[in-house]
């Protein structure tokens, strides 16, 4: 096998790989094994004809495509570890010839990292305070939120809702609710759906039934399954409801779960509510601040494959569940206002990005020493399992050996993060394992 590699250039690099017919005869052997007993020779029982005469009647190569892949897999890898390359994913083969057998290997080596002085990142943890004014302003706002729609014996008035029998008649066309009743609500979008129709039905008791003549919308007319244009609308009022706010006080507050005996406990819990939300911004932000600092810092070099990869990668995910939602991938990037290279470029920087991140906080784990248990890694594949199951999946279809790695990994870097802002914070031990990380 003759192989010769191209100087290394941003962590990528070439073997130009060539066969001779002693590399090639292992690999013919295992084609001719495989089409032997199906191949019918004149003269000879099925199954015996020699692989001479079995590569003369087939042809050499018939036999080489039958094995290619197997082939250009068990060579990549000889040739890879032959050459003492650090391959930091799977490598791009183009074939050149059968004759000879001649391939390109480009393969991506692992990342180079380095990280520099990242102990000397200091970064001011933000403490957002919380206001009186937003803790009234929540507290006002929660009667809303369980408000109760109760029956009225009255006309009905805007912010209502109105169960309704309704019927149209566009010239000999006609629609009426299939259900027997539909649910108006009184507002200002009913006004955009079919003008007029909200001042007919305001003031109606239960009971009543109203016809009028009213422009049907082209919109509605599609949805209605009829033509657009003058109609006669005929409504009947079935049962009006109104919705009931109660008041802010002892009473509220005692309704609620949580045990308040009144108000004064409610709104110390919504304050604590909203300071244990602000502290998560909080330190959601110093987390990413710090990610930030150490990229800064970092000195990165990616693969392109590497980049390439993920992006196509997310970009078939993309176009899949497109094809889910029957959505036209194309009339979807006419939508974002984006040609198919525009798009191609814009997930490819995200791809980037987040390799970026990726690679940083994997050295800093090396640098530091950061290990995970067994036993964190099976609690993570378990709730993997169980968000599987939620999802309506079939349990069996989980790869638990993908799902272990994922785990192990997403722990890892989940414990980076968690040592970067004690660092940021000017928690630094004596010694420091390693600035960097090379590969």
């Amino acid at each position: 096998m003759k192989v010769t590699q191209q100087q290394e250039a941003a962590r990528q690099t070439v073997l130009e790989i060539e066969l001779d017919d002693d590399d090639l005869d292992p690999y013919l052997d295992r084609a001719y094994r495989k089409v032997v007993d199906k191949t019918n020779i004149p003269g000879f029982r099925k199954g015996k004809a020699p692989r001479r005469v079995i590569e003369g009647f087939l042809g050499r190569e018939r036999l080489i495509r039958d094995v290619m892949q197997f082939m250009l897999n068990d060579v990549t890898q000889k040739a890879i570890q032959e050459a003492g390359l650090d391959a930091g994913g799977a490598p791009d083969v183009d074939v050149r010839g059968l004759d000879p057998v001649q391939f390109s290997v480009k393969v991506p080596l692992t990342p180079s990292v380095e990280l520099n002085d990242y102990s000397s990142i200091r970064l001011e943890r933000q403490r957002t305070e919380v206001p009186s004014e937003e803790v009234e302003e929540a507290l006002n706002k929660l009667p809303e939120t369980i408000a109760t729609w109760e029956p009225v014996d009255r006309g009905a008035a805007v912010g209502d809702l109105v169960w309704v029998d309704m019927e149209a008649v566009v010239g000999d066309e006609s629609w009426k609710n299939e259900n027997g009743q539909a649910v108006i609500s009184m507002d200002d979008e009913l006004k955009d759906n079919i003008p007029g129709l909200l001042e007919v039905i305001v003031g109606m008791a239960s009971g009543d039934e109203r016809t009028v003549s009213l422009p049907l919308p082209e919109p509605i007319a599609d949805q209605w399954g009829i033509s657009a244009g003058e109609a006669a609308i005929t409504v009947r009022a079935r049962e009006i409801k109104e919705r009931v706010v109660p008041e802010l006080d002892d009473d509220l507050a005692r309704s609620l779960d949580g045990d308040f005996e009144n108000l004064g406990q409610l709104r110390d819990k919504v304050r604590t509510n909203l300071e244990s939300r602000a502290e998560a911004t909080d330190e959601s932000q110093l987390r990413d601040a710090a990610v930030a600092a150490l990229l800064d810092l970092a000195d990165l070099t990616i693969p392109d494959i590497l980049v390439d990869r993920a992006a196509n990668n997310e970009i078939a995910r993309y176009r899949a569940t497109l094809e889910q939602l029957e959505v036209d991938f194309d009339d979807q990037l006419l939508r974002l206002g984006q040609s198919r290279e525009e798009f191609r470029q814009t997930v490819r920087a995200r791809s980037l990005g987040q390799l970026r991140v990726h690679c940083a906080l994997d050295a800093l784990a090396d640098a530091e020493g950061i290990e995970v248990s067994e036993d964190e890694v099976n609690e993570r594949v378990s709730h993997i399992r169980r968000r599987h199951v939620a999802d309506g999946k079939d349990e069996a279809s989980l790869d638990v050996d993908l799902a272990t790695v994922a785990a192990r990994d997403d722990l890892r870097i989940e414990r980076a993060v968690d040592r970067l802002v004690e660092i940021v914070g000017g928690e630094v031990p004596a010694e420091v394992k390693g600035d960097e990380n090379d590969g």
